[in-house]
This record gives C-alpha cells, sequence and structure tokens, in this order.
C-alpha cells in the first residue's frame, strides 16, 4: 500500500505577504513539527523562497522567546535549527522570518511539545534497515540513479509503524488510538511525532516473509515503484516487524524524470502477479491474473507538476508492437506526474525491448523519453 503524504500543508503555493514591489513574492509550505514529540532534540524547519530573481537577505527564529542560531539553505529552500541540547519536556513556540530583497518579510509562528517520554537520540539504523536500504539502493543503481540515505527519523517513524501492525494484526497506513503500539493516527501524524515535517511517501507490505522479498515486491509493484525512481538524494528509513515491512521516503527536492526498467538495463523480469492495492489493472476489465512487467515513467518537479500523456508504446527489437494497458493521469485517478506501460502478456525472455514515452508537463513542457532496456531468463 502507497501514500504520498505533502508534509504540514498541500503543494500548492500562497502569498506569505504584502510586497513593497510587487515582483518580489514569497511561498511557503512546509514547517514544524508542531505536535507532541518523541524526541526531545528536533530538527526544526520551515519551507520559505522568494520568486524567481528574489532573494532572502535574513532571517531569524526564536523559541519562547530567545532567538536561536538558525540556517537559511537556498538549496533546500528552508530555514532550520537544531537544538544543542535535549529540550526539557514542555510546551515551544517558534517564532520565524525572513526578509525578501531587505523589503518583503514573511512570518511564521507554530508550537510543538516535548513528551516526558522523549528521548533524546534516536537509536543507529537496526541490521534489517541497513539491508533494505542496500536493496532499495541496488535497484536505483540499475536504473542509473544516486543511492539514497539513511533517515534516523524515517527510520523510527517506519518501525514503529511495522510494529503496531505486527502486534495488532493489521495492514494499512492508518493506526487506532489505545491500540498497542500507537504513534499516530496518520503517516504524517507519525512523522511528525518523531520530528520530521517534510513531504513523504509511506509504502507498506505484508507476508513477504523478509525484508529482500518485501523491498522486491514493494518495487515491482508500479504505485510503490515511483518513490524508488525519484532523482537526487533521497532520504530514506524502514522497518521490518514480524511480516510487515514499513518504508518512508523523504523527497529529494531534485527535479527531473526517471524509467524503469532504465536505460539499457539488462535481465529485466518478464512478468508480474499484479499483486498492489490500488491495483492498477482495476480499469482493465480484460486483464489476466498474470502480465507483462510493468515500465514506468515519472517526472518530479519542485512544485509537483502534474503530466499529461501524449504517446507512449512498448515494441520488441524486430520492431513489433507490444499490446499494453497504458495507465495516466487521464484515465488513473492515483496518478499525477507518472505514466504506467502494463504489457498485456509477460514479455518474452532474453529479448530486447525499446519504449517511447512524450509527455506534457503541466500541459506546456514536452519531455520525450525513448531507451532500450533487456529481459532476462523467464
Amino acid at each position: 500500500m502507497l501514500t504520498k503524504l505533502a508534509g504540514s500543508a498541500a503543494l500548492f503555493f500562497a502569498f506569505a505577504g504584502q510586497p513593497v514591489n510587487s515582483s518580489i513574492q514569497a511561498f511557503h509550505r512546509a514547517y514544524g513539527p508542531k505536535s507532541s514529540l518523541l524526541v526531545s532534540s528536533p530538527i526544526l524547519s520551515w519551507e520559505v523562497w522568494p520568486s524567481s530573481g528574489a532573494r532572502v537577505t535574513s532571517s531569524t527564529m526564536s523559541i519562547n522567546g530567545q532567538q536561536v542560531n538558525a540556517i537559511y539553505d537556498e538549496h533546500t529552500r528552508r530555514l532550520t535549527y537544531q537544538p544543542n541540547q535535549p529540550l526539557l519536556a514542555g510546551t515551544y513556540r517558534v517564532q520565524c522570518k525572513v526578509v525578501v530583497d531587505k523589503c518583503l518579510t514573511v512570518s511564521k509562528d507554530w508550537s510543538f511539545q516535548i513528551l516526558n517520554q522523549a528521548i533524546a537520540k534516536l537509536p543507529a539504523p537496526t541490521d534489517n534497515q541497513d539491508l533494505a536500504l542496500q536493496i532499495a539502493n541496488s535497484y536505483r543503481q540499475r536504473i542509473g540513479l544516486p543511492s539514497m540515505e539513511q533517515e534516523s527519523r524515517l527510520n523510527a517513524a517506519a518501525l514503529a509503524h511495522s510494529k503496531y501492525l505486527s502486534l495488532n494484526r493489521r495492514t494499512g497506513h492508518y493506526e487506532k488510538e489505545g491500540e498497542p503500539g500507537f504513534i499516530g493516527a496518520t503517516p504524517s501524524d507519525r512523522l511528525e511525532a518523531f520530528g520530521y515535517c517534510g513531504s513523504s511517501w509511506e509504502c507498506v507490505t505484508y507476508n513477504s516473509g523478509t525484508v529482500q522479498n518485501s523491498v522486491r515486491d514493494l518495487f515491482d509493484a508500479p504505485y510503490h515503484r515511483i518513490p524508488f525512481l525519484q532523482p537526487g538524494i533521497v532520504p530514506f528509513g524502514s522497518g521490518f516487524a514480524g511480516k510487515n515491512l514499513s518504508i518512508k521516503f523523504g523527497d529529494s527536492g531534485t527535479g527531473g524524470s526517471s524509467v524503469s526498467p532504465g536505460v539499457n538495463q539488462s535481465d529485466v523480469p518478464t512478468k508480474w502477479n499484479g499483486n498492489e492495492s490500488p491495483n492498477p489493472l482495476r480499469m482493465h476489465p480484460n486483464a489476466g491474473d498474470m502480465v507483462g512487467y510493468p515500465v514506468v515513467f515519472a517526472n518530479f518537479s519542485e512544485d509537483n507538476l502534474p503530466v499529461s500523456l501524449v504517446r507512449a508504446w512498448l515494441k520488441t527489437s524486430a520492431g513489433d508492437e507490444v499490446e499494453c494497458f497504458v495507465n495516466s493521469p487521464e484515465n488513473d485517478d492515483h496518478l499525477d506526474n507518472a505514466i504506467m506501460l502494463l504489457p498485456k502478456k509477460p514479455l518474452k525472455p532474453n529479448t530486447s525491448y525499446s519504449a517511447h514515452v512524450e509527455v506534457l508537463v503541466a500541459k506546456k513542457q514536452q519531455i520525450i523519453r525513448d531507451w532500450v532496456f533487456q529481459t532476462g531468463d523467464d
């Protein structure tokens, strides 16, 4: 199961103040954490940035009225601070301010609470968390993407949720307050509890048996494959308990398009069993139980712009077109930035295929991807 979270605010953009010069604007979205925390040294951050051509010329952050040494990073577009010492249990108020081009002032205030049971430092990765990252990165390496990096807050939230699912014999993304192991009702609640407030994806699988099989099953499933395909350095966390694996992906903040199978990738599986929720074959009533290995195109942008399909096809090296079910935002309400080609029959083993995907981003920018890959043994 997959859910995409846009942090503490939706991925639309809003004016954050009235500029002196009407050509200068500021935008903001994720900030926090702003809930009851299980970690007492949280990273406080506010995502805020100016319009094109403008820059942040000064910034301040205070906690309970005392100014702290927060730093604004133009690349991540965040004002960030982490206390040098664990905070005592209690309620804290954060007040932030940035100035754009010395004339536009933008402010954001929020509060959070440190719980009595909060820990000062999150634990080091477990062996299973290291293994999940290693396997996930092996899939990225095959499609030419850089390795993801372990993120302690994502690890903590993912492991806590897997333990909850195992204890209560549940599946899915949600928890019920009062049940053993409860951390937060929603994925975003659990992330905030461990101090993470950025955009993220959560993938959950169960009954795959091992960490290796669980990561494989998630990657093979086309919806769940999408967060694996982010360009850039992706924050990654995981947790395995019982037979449940939860994976949390942060947002790399890097734009670009990716394809899977990758360019010139070899030993690609020939088939897929359709085991995914939601099922991408649900709108194709004539689909069989076994289809060809899914081909996925995904485009990532800082504004989360949608794509629209122009054309897409899959052909053999002899030029014969492969019959495919095609999922796009036009016919699939679970897609916005991705296209899927689902071959109607398993692909042939040890065969070269060429793929073509052409899309428009926000109905304006054209992206065309042409590439080849080769299947392995059946």
